[in-house]
């Protein structure tokens, strides 16, 4: 069994069923991408919905980017070059 990564939302927020409902369609939308997270599921409740995400064992792009601070333009581009590949 792979692990996952489960996002919860909660839905006493104004907007947050809207939300739920557009990044559910977005995510079924993306292309195979290995740097990209895949849905695996999804359910709502009364109270909260969530959305189950394969699991990256990595650092978000934000932390990397926090804990390392400025990094070399040789690594900028990697890093770039890895977003916009994708696999059609």
């Amino acid at each position: 069994m792979e692990p996952v990564a489960i996002k919860e939302i909660d839905l006493s927020k104004p907007t947050a069923a809207v939300l739920y409902k557009t990044e559910v369609k977005a995510l079924r939308r993306l292309p195979e991408h290995a740097n990209l997270p895949k849905i695996v599921g999804n359910c709502k409740g009364s109270a909260t919905a969530s959305i189950v995400l394969n699991y990256f064992p990595y650092p978000t792009l934000q932390s990397f980017l926090r804990e390392r601070g400025s990094i070399p333009s040789s690594a900028a581009f990697f890093i770039l070059r890895q977003l916009v590949r994708f696999h059609y």
